[in-house]
């Protein structure tokens, strides 16, 4: 359930990240590119932020990150933050 609504789908919440990183990226729009289908693990917000430091610091410019949590009050606190 979510914000009252009751879904019978699947959320990341409900695999471990261990679970979560044997998963490749795939594009859901049938009518977007699929070349890259199954090459991308599903990266986390650390290793994104590591990405985009190494990108800035390699190019010389300010590389920016716009995270969205879509329903703050199902998340937790991450272990170490």
């Amino acid at each position: 359930m979510v914000d009252g609504v009751i879904y019978n789908d699947w959320f990341a919440s409900d695999f471990t990240l261990k679970e979560i990183k044997t998963l490749h990226a795939v594009q859901a729009r049938a009518d977007r590119d699929q070349q890259y289908n199954g090459l991308y693990q599903i990266p986390t917000l650390h290793e994104v932020i590591a990405l985009v430091k190494s990108k800035s610091k390699e190019t010389g410019r300010t590389i920016g990150i716009y995270p969205e949590n879509q329903a703050f009050h199902l998340s937790r606190q991450p272990q170490g933050c």
